[in-house]
C-alpha cells in the first residue's frame, strides 16, 4: 500500500472513530464518514468493503493503540506489580482521551474475532501476574471496567479528578509495602 493510501486509510479511521466517540456506534453509516473525511464513498470502499469491515478496523486500531500505551509503560516500570500499573496507566491515558476503548468494546460484543481474542490474552496476562493476588487484579480490572462503563452509558460518570483520585488508589494497591 502506497504512503499515500495508508495516510488515507488512517484518516478513515480516525474520522470513524470520533464519529462515533461524538455520536454512537449505531449511527455510523458509511456515506457519512466518506463525507466528514472529505472523500468519496467509493474511496472509503477501496479501503472498506462495508460497514463491518470499517467496525473491525476500528477496535483493532482502538486495540493496537492501547496495547501499544501498555507495552511502552510496561518497560518503563520497575518491580513488582508492573503489568497491572500499566495496565492501569494505559487506561488512565485512554479515559481522559474520551474512553475510546469504549467504542472497540461495544463493536466487539457484536462480534467474535480475533480482537477479541487480542483483549482475552492481555486479561489472562494481568491474571498470571504472580506477585499480586489474583482477586487484587479482579478487583483492579472491575474498578476500571466501572470507570469505562459509567462514560459508556451516561450513568453518574466521575470527573477526571475524581478518575486520577480513583487511578492513584489503584496503583498503590500493586505496590509491595517495603520495609
Amino acid at each position: 500500500m502506497s504512503l499515500k493510501a495508508i495516510k488515507k486509510r488512517q484518516l478513515i479511521l480516525n474520522t470513524a472513530i470520533q464519529y462515533i466517540l461524538e455520536n454512537d456506534l449505531n449511527s455510523l453509516t458509511l456515506d457519512g464518514i466518506a463525507q466528514k473525511a472529505s472523500i468519496s464513498k467509493g474511496g472509503l470502499l477501496y479501503h472498506f468493503k462495508n460497514k463491518n469491515e470499517l467496525q473491525l478496523a476500528v477496535a483493532e486500531e482502538i486495540i493496537n493503540e492501547f496495547l501499544e500505551a501498555y507495552e511502552t509503560i510496561v518497560e518503563n516500570e520497575k518491580g513488582s506489580g508492573k503489568h497491572i500499573r500499566a495496565f492501569i496507566l494505559a487506561s488512565q491515558r485512554d479515559l481522559h482521551a474520551g474512553a475510546r476503548f469504549n467504542v472497540a468494546i461495544q463493536i466487539m460484543q457484536n462480534s467474535n474475532t480475533n480482537i477479541t481474542e487480542m483483549y482475552e490474552c492481555l486479561m489472562n496476562d494481568l491474571l498470571q501476574e504472580n506477585d499480586i493476588d489474583a482477586s487484587t487484579v479482579q478487583l483492579i480490572r472491575l474498578t476500571i471496567d466501572g470507570l469505562y462503563y459509567s462514560r459508556l452509558l451516561n450513568i453518574l460518570p466521575v470527573s477526571d479528578r475524581v478518575t486520577d483520585e480513583v487511578i492513584e488508589k489503584l496503583l498503590q494497591m500493586t505496590r509491595k509495602e517495603e520495609h
